[in-house]
């Protein structure tokens, strides 16, 4: 049986994670973000596929996180090239039968199309900007959270992306 755990930020997933019982549900107000915004809070804005998971505990076992494997396909700014392989840290997964799910922390499937704003957490690994909303998924040419084309949506991407770096 898999116990799952569910809060909504990082000042609470300690506490969280040494409770016992139904899992808590903590909510939080999270101000919503224009594709400028997190433009102008990423380092790289990347086209990507996501090519592996892995779950892991911390060193002091009391927190889950998840290592996302992504393979890029386009960049809109940064230092990245297409080709090259990032990781990308999010809070949550699940380890042996404990699951840890942080409200608002994106979530990733290997083999899935996602267009991501990205941000430095140390200098081999990436956060994602805006946790949920720094994510967006493509499926046939579409992307799903915006529910437009996929060339519509890069055409406001590419604008928010260069006045960020105005």
């Amino acid at each position: 049986m898999l116990r799952c755990i569910r809060v909504a930020g990082l000042l609470s997933v300690v506490a969280a994670v040494l409770v016992t019982g139904p899992p808590p549900t903590v909510h939080a107000a999270q101000a919503k973000l224009s594709l400028q915004d997190l433009a102008e809070q990423s380092t790289d804005v990347v086209g990507a596929t996501v090519i592996s998971r892995q779950s892991q505990w911390n060193d002091e076992q009391n927190f889950i996180f998840t290592v996302v494997g992504l393979q890029i396909t386009t960049v809109y700014t940064g230092g990245t090239s297409p080709g090259a392989t990032v990781e990308v840290m999010i809070p949550g997964g699940e380890v042996d039968s404990i699951g840890l799910r942080v409200e608002h922390a994106p979530v990733f499937e290997t083999g899935e199309q996602v267009i991501v704003f990205l941000r430095p957490l140390s200098p081999t690994v990436y956060g994602v900007t805006g946790w949920e909303q720094g994510k967006y998924t493509v499926v046939n040419g579409r992307v799903q959270e915006t529910d437009q084309s996929l060339s519509s949506f890069e055409t406001s991407l590419r604008e928010a992306v260069r006045k960020a770096n105005e």
